[in-house]
């Protein structure tokens, strides 16, 4: 969603898996996947320097920011730690990795272009959305790890995502209630 302000960042390739692909090559994939996510999500915040909200969504973007920045960076070091847990191919086919930068693109453009009430409603809606694919992308990769270490790791990071989804959700509710 949010990589609205990047300029000039490293992206992992896309393209298919191969069918024959390992079993861990689809978990580096996964992982690539929620590092990429995290990367987004890290530079949220950036935004504000361009748009205001309230400051209850100011401050759950700043918090969405910080907590990605420490999660990317835990993502980081699995991959220092372990040479099977490769960041460099999500493993999504081309028509995927390019549907995903339209959307992002096009959000980027309706972000940038709505007045208050409706920049608050759409930034919150991709953050929600934001929020319960990384959930859910955490809890996946948890349920297919094998690394104790990793499995509470990746299991915190789902916890912590989902709880910023229902933060999300109800500052969209009180939105919702308001208008």
């Amino acid at each position: 969603m949010t990589s609205i302000l990047l300029a000039g960042c490293h992206s992992p390739s896309g393209g298919r898996l191969p069918d024959s692909a390992t079993a861990e090559q689809e978990q580096s994939a996964g992982y690539t996947l929620l590092r990429e996510l995290l990367d987004d999500e890290a530079q949220v915040d950036g935004i504000l320097i361009l748009k205001s909200a309230s400051p209850e969504t100011e401050s759950l973007l700043k918090e969405i920011a910080v907590a990605c920045v420490d999660m990317r960076g835990e993502i980081d070091d699995m991959a220092r730690a372990d040479d099977q847990v490769v960041l460099l191919n999500t493993g999504l086919p081309d028509i995927e990795t390019s549907a995903r930068a339209r959307i992002s693109s096009e959000m980027a453009g309706l972000l940038l272009g709505a007045e208050s009430s409706e920049f608050e409603l759409r930034i919150l809606m991709t953050q929600e959305q934001a929020m319960g694919y990384g959930h859910h992308l955490a809890a996946a990769l948890a349920n297919a790890e094998d690394d104790s270490d990793r499995i509470t790791v990746l299991e915190r990071m789902a916890k912590d995502m989902k709880a910023f989804q229902e933060r999300c959700l109800v500052l969209l509710r009180a939105r919702c209630e308001v208008d």
